[in-house]
This record gives C-alpha cells, sequence and structure tokens, in this order.
C-alpha cells in the first residue's frame, strides 16, 4: 500500500515531468535512441560540474546560466538534425545512418 500513496503523492509534479520529458522526448528522439545516452551524458555534466564548484566554493550563477544555454542548443540543434534526418529519408530512402544519432555521437 506504501507504493500506492507514493505514486499519489505530488502528482501534479510528476505529471508535469512526465508531460516535459515526453515534450523533449519526441523533439529529439525516441527513448530507443541515443537521445537518452544524451540525457544521461548530459546530467552526469551537470553532477559532476556542480560538484566540484560545490566542492572549490566556486559556484556562480553567470557559469550556471552558460552552461543551461549549452544544453539547451545542444538541444536545439538535435531537433533540427531530427528534421533534417526525416527530410533526407524522404528524399533518399536507403540511407543506412540516422543522422541525429551520429550528430549525438559526436557530442
Amino acid at each position: 500500500m506504501n507504493i500506492v500513496n507514493e505514486l499519489g503523492t505530488m502528482y501534479g509534479l510528476k505529471s508535469a515531468l512526465a508531460a516535459v520529458w515526453a515534450f523533449i522526448a519526441g523533439a529529439v528522439g525516441h527513448p530507443d535512441s541515443a537521445a537518452k545516452w544524451l540525457v544521461m551524458l548530459m546530467l552526469a555534466d551537470f553532477a559532476l560540474g556542480f560538484f566540484r564548484a560545490w566542492k572549490c566554493r566556486d559556484i556562480r550563477a553567470g557559469k550556471l546560466k552558460s552552461g543551461a544555454f549549452k544544453f539547451f542548443w545542444y538541444w536545439l540543434t538535435v531537433a533540427v538534425f531530427m528534421w533534417v534526418d526525416e527530410a533526407v529519408r524522404i528524399a533518399v530512402p536507403l540511407v543506412p545512418v540516422n543522422l541525429r544519432d551520429v550528430f549525438i555521437a559526436y557530442l
């Protein structure tokens, strides 16, 4: 019964986070693509950077903001690559490489 209570608490926040994640996954690729690995690497990058800043007592809003912009531009670029990949697949259906996953591997 504890699991049911845990699932029912903070349902608004959990629903909002699920909706945001579904939008991001739909914009840059579904979880079967390399996008899930990029998410994990970005989370690890943030955690390690924040831990290092915390340890050195050098947490700055400007640096955090520049990191957030970097992540935003990465996701925007991955979304553009997804659209380009779909257009290329329509024009040339025999392309053996998924351009979005190649770009994620590059990142």
